[in-house]
């Protein structure tokens, strides 16, 4: 069993509670289905409006946006496993979606630790950041998380300049900073940790 990464963890599930709505354009929805993901999109409260989100899901199994909201629902409350499993399907679908692209990095992120063993998660998830990076509206999101990436791959000295890069793309863009700045501290905090001693 694999367990979320701790180090990382605190960032995505930040950037998870702060997402949008992914503009998703399959097959229409029922109205049934519409009007209850609708409500679940107006709900204040989360719990009802994931509540809302699975019964629309039941109503109506290949409802998407309801599929995209839950998966951020996991990654933000400690549950990337699930994030993750239901990103792949979307990503399936979606493969140009920076949106799903990058909940599918962040969730593969949340669950791993550095080691040779992660290289194939590491290479996945730089290649979604990647291609995320090229909608202007998720770069920062995106460069965010390739310093995670090359942070976790051992790119010590790297990583700082991408996750300032990811603050400074975060602040013109007028978009929460909490993330942002955590994911800056990590890179600073880890170079500093294991830059050579002079």
């Amino acid at each position: 069993m694999r367990f979320p990464c701790p180090v990382l963890l605190p960032v995505f599930c930040a950037l998870a509670l702060s997402a949008r709505a992914v503009d998703f354009t399959a097959a229409p929805l029922p109205p049934d289905v519409e009007r209850i993901n609708a409500r679940a999109e107006d709900a204040a409260d989360p719990a009802e409006r994931i509540r809302l989100y699975a019964v629309a899901l039941r109503e109506f199994p290949a409802n998407e946006p309801a599929r995209y909201a839950i998966a951020r629902h996991f990654l933000a409350n400690g549950a990337p496993a699930k994030a993750l499993f239901l990103a792949r399907g979307l990503a399936e679908k979606h493969p140009e979606s920076a949106d799903i692209l990058l909940l599918r990095a962040q969730a593969a992120l949340s669950l791993a630790t550095p080691g040779r063993s992660e290289l194939a998660t590491l290479a996945a998830s730089l290649a979604d950041c990647a291609a995320a990076a090229a909608d202007p509206a998720r770069r920062a999101e995106a460069l965010l998380c390739r310093s995670a990436c090359v942070r976790l791959a051992g790119g010590f000295d790297e990583a700082p300049a991408i996750a300032r890069r990811a603050l400074e793309e975060a602040a013109d863009a007028g978009l929460p900073l909490a993330p942002y700045l955590l994911e800056k501290d990590l890179a600073d905090e880890t170079a500093a940790l294991f830059s050579p001693v002079e």
